[in-house]
């Protein structure tokens, strides 16, 4: 799904998990999610009738993928992750007497 919003283009995915809550997002505005076959055919059919949103949709989604999912995004979480762990003090792997 990220590579195809990276390559400008609107994802119809499947309203669970991931692509719900971190990727295509709640708000709609970068894809559109489906359950039913029904909600597929009809979130495609709006996406052709409507070339506007379409464009709008894809730009969001490349500007979402390039902020969040870069390679500047992911070293920034990880330093953020390792972060506490270098300012720990030393542990000692001596045995202790």
């Amino acid at each position: 799904i990220v590579e195809m919003m990276a390559a400008r283009l609107v994802p119809v995915a499947h309203a669970s998990g991931g692509p719900l809550l971190d990727i295509v997002g709640d708000d709609r505005d970068r894809g559109l999610v489906a359950l039913t076959k029904t909600d597929y055919a009809a979130a495609i059919a709006t996406l052709i009738r409507d070339p506007a949103l379409r464009r709008r949709m894809a730009d969001a989604a490349r500007a979402y993928v390039q902020t969040r999912f870069s390679d500047a995004a992911f070293a920034r979480s990880f330093v953020a992750a390792l972060a506490p762990l270098l300012a720990a003090p030393s542990l000692s792997l001596a045995a202790p007497r």
